[in-house]
């Protein structure tokens, strides 16, 4: 073998392979290939909150559609479980726009409080849930009508996130 043939380095790409050949077969493991992994795309729609063309950090917002029923928002929020904790209920109440001006996060946090049966509890069930949206109405100083309406159409929890630019280095 010729020195200079190992060393040229002029046609060869990131990785040392030379341009005009074609790369071995990756993820190999004694002589046989790993078979590929299909990615599955999503069956919800991804938003961009920006309408410029994705960069490295731009935001993409998973967003659910309308609800029917409030039991349908209850059970989204709480992925099909019979109780409700502290943080999701704060989670449904930015995320329903229940959170404003007149009622505030520690007003959220308060409401949750009140609600619980037995102060040592760490969950609240739906009819407790239905309880603190009375009282989050009443906080807002509206009917509880309008309240249900804004949460029904926001529909249920909303994840945010980034979405990553294209890494020619990235080995997937």
């Amino acid at each position: 073998a010729d020195i200079s043939q190992i060393m040229d380095r002029s046609d060869a790409d990131v990785r040392g392979v030379k341009k005009d050949k074609a790369p071995a077969a990756a993820h190999t493991v004694a002589g046989t290939a790993a078979p590929a992994v299909a990615k599955s795309s999503s069956s919800k729609a991804i938003t961009k909150t920006s309408g410029a063309p994705a960069k490295s950090g731009s935001s993409a917002k998973l967003v659910s559609g309308e609800a029917k029923s409030l039991q349908e928002v209850f059970s989204k929020f709480t992925a099909g479980a019979a109780e409700m904790d502290g943080r999701v209920w704060a989670k449904f109440a930015k995320d329903c726009g229940v959170v404003n001006k007149k009622c505030t996060n520690t007003d959220i946090d308060l409401i949750f409080a009140k609600v619980k049966t037995n102060p040592s509890a760490r969950k609240i069930s739906y009819l407790q849930f239905m309880d603190g949206l009375k009282q989050c109405a009443a906080k807002r100083g509206e009917e509880l009508a309008k309240l249900e309406a804004s949460i029904l159409e926001a529909g249920g929890p909303s994840f945010s996130g980034t979405v990553a630019e294209a890494n020619k280095f990235h080995d997937d």
